[in-house]
């Protein structure tokens, strides 16, 4: 009965899958998946205790690392146990409202680095394997970047800081310095990268932000204004060598024209978004060919609050993400092509991870978490605060993979932390 059963079960999934290829729309939900959540295996199941002096405050964010997760409250850290949700430290946090945060982990220590728009430039560095705390930094004391940074990315002991400097009046656009700089966590030393001392800045954030897309280099656009004319530039920084390379070049003809949000460089492909008449404009560039068009595509004004689609790349597909909150789309990166496409009922806030079959949407006001099938977009299953012990109306904080895509942990603002085993 087992068996008859299962081969039911990964029939429907090659059916759907057959069906999601066609780039055509369907009518799965967060609130009507494929399966219910009974499906899913509750592995383990943690009520998070809050220290006395903490019962009013909030879950602000949560983290794996290799087979520990970290939850992080508005003044604490926890540590748990991937395996079964044993607690293993807890400590005050050393920064208050340490919520925007990066954390990553490097040699049995785990990075915290207060990031944003400003670049507090906080970084603290704890033992994963006890909670103590090894070093504390602040980036903003260093004279050459000090109120001058506006992102930053962390990658193996380096922090990489996008610096701007304003040289006249805050309008005035293109009279501005632009540097990036890498820090390094060991030796504590600073090293300049690159230098222009002619960009364009409009003073928005989105048009500057690190991204990588293999283990060898990192990348940021900027703008560069020379004789008049603006050029949106693409750095690619070797991650061992720390030499730039200017890797996309391309003069823009219309400055009310500038991308809105993220970038993306995928096989060669170099993918940009621009605000365009009534709707936005989609295009794809071959970086090895002088930057030539391969496609571009104009997406109309269909919704009150579409402006932009932002792209992601996941496993060389480009998926591109409405500003409504609402829309989302699987593309071939090299054609252009519509692989799925969902336009839901209301707004989702998506999660998608890195080389991973599947992703997550969360329910607007954030009281359903759905698990999505990145390669059809199918609606999977769906999980609600009942699934984890909890009343109907709590918020779920988020959704994270871990053992290669095949657990579920969810964590809502009561301090529910479960993990499931996923079957598909």
């Amino acid at each position: 009965m087992k068996k008859h059963l299962l081969f039911i079960f990964l029939l429907s999934l090659m059916i759907l899958s057959c069906k999601r290829e066609s780039g055509l729309l369907f009518e799965e939900s967060i609130d009507t998946p494929i399966y219910p959540a009974s499906i899913l295996t509750k592995v383990w199941e943690k009520q998070i205790s809050f220290l006395e002096d903490e019962q009013d405050e909030k879950i602000n964010s949560f983290h794996t690392v290799e087979d520990q997760i970290i939850v992080i409250t508005d003044h604490h850290i926890y540590c748990y146990s991937a395996e079964d949700g044993r607690l293993s430290w807890t400590i005050k946090s050393p920064l208050s409202k340490i919520w925007n945060n990066i954390v990553r982990i490097v040699d049995d220590q785990i990075y915290f680095l207060r990031a944003g728009q400003s670049c507090h430039g906080n970084i603290v560095v704890i033992n994963r394997i006890d909670g103590v705390i090894q070093k504390q930094f602040n980036l903003n004391l260093i004279p050459e970047i000090a109120n001058s940074c506006r992102e930053i990315y962390f990658r193996d002991g380096k922090v990489y800081i996008a610096a701007i400097y304003q040289r006249g009046d805050f309008h005035d656009y293109w009279d501005y310095f632009f540097r990036i700089y890498r820090f390094d966590l060991v030796s504590e030393s600073l090293e300049l990268l690159f230098s222009d001392d002619s960009s364009y800045y409009t003073g928005g954030p989105s048009s500057i932000n690190f991204f990588d897309v293999d283990e060898n280099a990192i990348f940021i656009p900027y703008y560069s204004y020379r004789s008049g004319d603006v050029y949106l530039k693409l750095l690619k920084i070797g991650h061992e060598t720390g030499e730039v390379d200017v890797f996309f070049s391309k003069k823009q003809e219309n400055l009310d024209d500038l991308p809105l949000r993220s970038f993306v460089v995928s096989e060669k492909v170099f993918v940009n978004n621009f605000k365009w008449r009534d709707g936005v404009l989609i295009s794809a560039y071959d970086v090895d060919n002088d930057a030539t068009l391969i496609w571009e595509e104009e997406i109309p004004h269909n919704f009150v609050f579409l402006r932009s689609y932002t792209p992601v790349i996941l496993s060389g597909k480009l998926i591109l993400v409405g500003n409504d909150n609402r829309t989302i789309e699987r593309r071939d990166i090299f054609t252009g092509e519509v692989i799925w496409k969902q336009v839901n009922k209301n707004r989702v806030s998506p999660g998608f991870f890195p080389d991973q079959k599947f992703g997550v949407l969360f329910s607007e006001g954030r009281m359903a978490v759905s698990l999505i099938q990145m390669k059809t977009g199918s609606y999977l299953t769906t999980i609600h605060p009942h699934n984890v012990g909890s009343e109907r109306t709590v918020r779920f904080i988020g959704a994270l993979l871990m053992d290669h895509g095949e657990k579920l942990l969810v964590l809502n603002e009561k301090g529910r932390l479960a993990c499931f085993e996923l079957p598909f």
